[in-house]
């Protein structure tokens, strides 16, 4: 494989939502990168489903076909907006006023308590609201700033690059 070296599902995500942000043409003005993302989008196909038979996933094929073109769409948001891949869950934070309408449209729900907007689908409804804190701990999270063409780490590392300026 050409893209990829991970050896688990969640790392095979995490290094497709890196590759979307760096690769993608909405984000390279003035660079061909379509037949990259077009080769990095046919080996993540190949290498998920791979997975899909090897390992059991509470995750099945056509949600993370869906992700993905959730993921493609708000990468093209152009706004001051902080992504998150939380699991299987994108949360987007930030100035998102101006983007409201488009991130509706993607299917985005507003998440008053939380003061974000979310994306993903439940299994069952959660009878306690978690705080953002503990649903990061316990899946952990990525996170990537819109504006920015490539990933700018964890929300950890977020933190400490807040807390340096």
């Amino acid at each position: 494989m050409k893209w990829f070296t991970a050896s688990t599902l969640n790392e095979l995500r995490r290094q497709y939502k890196m590759f979307l942000v760096k690769y993608h043409p909405d984000n390279n003005p003035g660079m061909d990168t379509t037949k990259d993302m077009q080769e990095i989008n046919a080996e993540y196909d190949v290498l998920l489903n791979q997975f899909a038979e090897n390992q059991s996933s509470d995750v099945s094929a056509e949600k993370e076909s869906e992700l993905k073109k959730v993921l493609n769409e708000v990468i093209k948001i152009k706004a001051d907006i902080l992504i998150e891949l939380v699991g299987t869950w994108i949360w987007i934070s930030g100035n998102t006023y101006p983007v409201r309408g488009m991130l509706s449209e993607i299917g985005f729900k507003w998440a008053h308590k939380k003061r974000m907007w979310y994306w993903g689908e439940s299994g069952h409804k959660c009878t306690a609201p978690l705080a953002m804190e503990d649903i990061r701990a316990k899946y952990g999270s990525t996170v990537y700033r819109s504006q920015y063409k490539e990933s700018i780490g964890t929300r950890e590392t977020l933190k400490s690059q807040i807390k340096t300026k």
